[in-house]
């Protein structure tokens, strides 16, 4: 059988009616399989007949002639190529590739194209469009806190704006960019760490940051809540930011203080927005 990971090697020599391929795995699998081609030295010549028996082939097994149709050239994803094609697999794309993860802070969660009830701790996973027009969102930089957003206690007016997660290898980074080209301005909810306030002031669009009050950073010192070994490992950041930001007040007292919060830690303390510039 000829698998999608093959034609678009096979649709080039057919289209292209190459006299010659390279004898990789690829044309050696398909020359033992199905006898196509001729083996000469790293090399396999390609007659008349074998370009026939190619575009027969996929003809037979995926429903379009190569000749006629090129259903890979529009980088078209799964749902369209299963208009056109036998294998909605030819696209090569991962399905989660456009997908992002979206909370509410306050339960409602207003999108461009509609307002949507989610129950406490759940999110919804969407196409990075979905968010394109949104005048602002919130990017929050841990998983976790993303099933527990209802339990903060948010600045004025943030607990109503989309909160997207930064991204994972199980939700796209390059996805959540697509979404933030739509979007007027963005509010980083990062660790408060050299690490993630680096992090958000190197995200585009940023707009200000969301981040626990001194009072709060004292409380979770006290608690023992706070994080020295991270800052501790944070070097380069450290280093960026006091030669970068040191003008900003929070950036003077987190390197005093030489400890840093998680996200976590920061459930039910109170929370303020700070400009980033």
């Amino acid at each position: 059988m000829i698998k999608p990971g093959d034609i678009r090697a096979i649709a080039d020599a057919v289209a292209f009616v190459k006299d010659y391929v390279p004898a990789n795995n690829l044309w050696k699998r398909l020359n033992a399989q199905y006898e196509v081609g001729t083996k000469q030295g790293a090399r396999f010549s390609l007659a008349a007949a074998d370009h026939k028996y190619l575009r027969d082939l996929v003809r037979n097994e995926y429903g379009f002639d190569l000749l006629k149709e090129r259903p890979l050239d529009g980088e078209l994803d799964r749902m369209s190529l299963a208009q056109k094609t036998r294998s909605e697999k030819l696209s090569g794309e991962e399905v989660s590739r456009d997908i992002i993860l979206v909370g509410s802070g306050c339960g409602v969660l207003s999108l461009p194209e509609g307002d949507f009830t989610l129950p406490t701790g759940a999110v919804l996973q969407l196409q990075a469009s979905a968010l394109h027009g949104a005048e602002q969102v919130l990017l929050v930089e841990n998983l976790s806190p993303m099933y527990h957003l209802q339990h903060y206690l948010w600045p004025a007016g943030m607990s109503q704006i989309p909160m997207i997660f930064r991204g994972s290898p199980q939700y796209s980074p390059a996805a959540v960019a697509k979404a933030l080209a739509g979007v007027s301005r963005v509010i980083c909810f990062p660790d408060f760490d050299p690490q993630g306030l680096l992090n958000s002031f190197c995200t585009d669009k940023a707009d200000g940051l969301v981040i626990p009050t001194k009072k709060a950073r004292s409380e979770l010192i006290y608690r023992r809540l706070d994080k020295p070994h991270d800052f501790t490992r944070q070097v380069e950041a450290r280093d960026w930011l006091r030669k970068q930001r040191l003008g900003l007040e929070y950036v003077s007292d987190l390197l005093a203080s030489e400890t840093g919060f998680s996200q976590e830690s920061m459930v039910g303390l109170d929370l303020q927005v700070a400009d980033i510039v």
